[in-house]
């Protein structure tokens, strides 16, 4: 029962996803595909009542009704359907009825569906439930799961029952079915047996019900995920798993952090934001000021880093070759009493990077590691890296720079408060939704009281694991990059977004 129910799921999650691949490329890219989504809708509703009638007209077997069934109770519950007096239509009793109904007759009604009722039931409501998730329409998963499932334990009965296993409980197996297509469909396996022993009332099913989903779950896994990580993934949500992919394990920040950003200045001109805003889709902009040439009130706004620049970062990034086992033997530099000769680590550079830089920048490149693969030497730090033009001060959202712009905060007017600002949460205003004028983009911006001055950072030789952990235990949506000292090299930036982690996983994979 397990083995065939996880198969059964694995079909109906395979033949899901191409309806759900078809209906996100051929009718949600459509301009008019609200108005397509409800057509869909309709041909669903449509379709399943005629399939429905022409069941119950055409496959549906008049039962008779036996002795001990004659009570008020199911007589209500049958559908009598063009049936003659003291029988009843099987079909249109499972179809006519609501779905629980339909579960408690497969799970109680000894006796009351031909095997031919219950094939037929089973084919059309696996398809029906399969075109239906996904749909413009609230239709659920898990009742058509245990409606489909408890249909296919059912004919499993009525087949061992007519081969001589007489004594075999129908209702019985309709559960151990239900559990298992639910299990194949789903892949979760504690909760459901939690959730089936509460609905049953039996908690010496527990034992068989726990078995029958591990397996389903086991059996179809080996061709596909569950259905809820099929559309998560298709849908490109950034939902994280417990625990990093193995495939991370050799990766740091900087292999898979985004590049193509924008920064933004404490008082940026409006036409400048304005811009920056229809020009780009990031969530975050990075608020930088200058060093030693300018003043924090810096009108910069660098959007669209070349790639070029990223080859320009920290030359301990040059100096280290991260697809080779990170150890080195010798280290030279010309103050060797502060380095000793020993076998170092990432997580000792690490340490190392913050308390030696300021010796680095005053020995104009001095200091140099050896491979002990290679046996060459790369400069770790040079005048013209480590000399920063830029110090992060903090991000700002999207969603802030449009509601300043809608209430023209320009120049040194009154600070917004935190009410105002999240007025229209979480429907926030777009910039395609605001008019400014040409005087207005004249004006500056006054972003300083609205920024994020601490937001997470990390160095980018911190371990892709760690930053996958930042992300699924704080909860975040950016994660800044900076170097040891917070600056900004080369006038750009760097972040990882929770929205990049789908694109992240499907590069590596591909590049595999």
């Amino acid at each position: 029962m397990g083995i065939l129910g996880g198969l059964f799921g694995a079909l109906f999650n395979q033949f899901n996803t191409i309806i759900t691949r078809y209906r996100m490329n051929h009718i949600a890219k459509k301009k008019a595909h609200r108005l397509l989504r409800l057509c869909e809708v309709l041909l669903v509703a449509a379709v399943t009542t005629s399939v429905v009638f022409t069941l119950a007209t055409t496959l549906g077997s008049c039962v008779n009704v036996s002795k001990s069934n004659h009570t008020k109770e199911f007589q209500s519950e049958v559908k009598t359907f063009f049936c003659p007096d003291g029988k009843y239509n099987d079909m249109a009793t499972l179809l006519f009825n609501s779905q629980e109904e339909a579960i408690r007759q497969l799970f109680h009604q000894d006796g009351a569906f031909t095997l031919s009722t219950l094939g037929n039931f089973f084919i059309c409501y696996f398809l029906i439930a399969c075109w239906t998730y996904g749909a413009a329409v609230p239709s659920g998963l898990f009742v058509p799961c245990l409606v489909t499932g408890a249909a296919y334990g059912r004919f499993t009965a009525t087949i061992l029952q007519r081969i001589g296993f007489a004594n075999i409980y129908p209702g019985t197996f309709a559960l151990m079915g239900a559990a298992s297509f639910l299990g194949g469909v789903v892949r979760m396996t504690i909760s459901l047996t939690v959730i089936l022993i509460e609905s049953t009332n039996e908690i010496s099913y527990g034992l068989p019900i726990m078995v029958t989903l591990m397996v389903a779950k086991w059996t179809g896994d080996l061709f596909n995920k569950g259905l809820y990580d099929i559309h998560i993934d298709l849908r490109k949500i950034p939902l994280l798993e417990w625990e990093s992919p193995e495939i991370t394990e050799n990766l740091i920040a900087k292999d898979i952090m985004d590049t193509r950003l924008s920064c933004i200045g404490l008082k940026p001109k409006v036409r400048d934001v304005e811009h920056m805003l229809r020009s780009t889709t990031h969530n975050a902009f990075m608020v930088v000021a200058p060093i030693g040439g300018g003043t924090s009130e810096s009108t910069v706004v660098i959007s669209n880093v070349p790639q070029a620049h990223v080859q320009e970062m920290s030359a301990l990034d040059k100096g280290i070759s991260f697809h080779e086992p990170f150890l080195y033997n010798t280290v030279i530099a010309q103050n060797e009493d502060q380095f000793d000769e020993s076998f170092i680590t990432r997580t000792r550079i690490q340490t190392r990077i913050i308390s030696y830089i300021d010796v680095v920048k005053k020995e104009q490149g001095g200091a140099r590691i050896a491979s002990s693969t290679s046996g060459t030497a790369a400069t770790l730090y040079s005048d013209d890296v480590v000399c920063p033009q830029l110090r992060f001060l903090g991000i700002i959202l999207r969603s802030q720079l449009v509601t300043l712009l809608k209430y023209k905060v320009y120049d040194k007017q009154t600070v917004l408060s935190h009410n105002e600002m999240t007025k229209d949460f979480p429907h926030f205003s777009q910039i395609e939704d605001l008019t400014i004028s040409d005087y207005d983009r004249s004006k500056t911006l006054d972003i300083i009281h609205y920024i994020n001055p601490c937001p997470y950072t990390v160095i980018p030789l911190t371990p892709v694991s760690r930053v996958f952990n930042l992300f699924r235990t704080m909860g975040l949506r950016h994660l800044v990059v900076v170097d040891g000292c917070g600056l900004v090299r080369h006038i750009f930036h760097l972040i990882i977004a929770r929205t990049t982690w789908p694109e992240i996983w499907r590069s590596l994979c591909l590049a595999i």
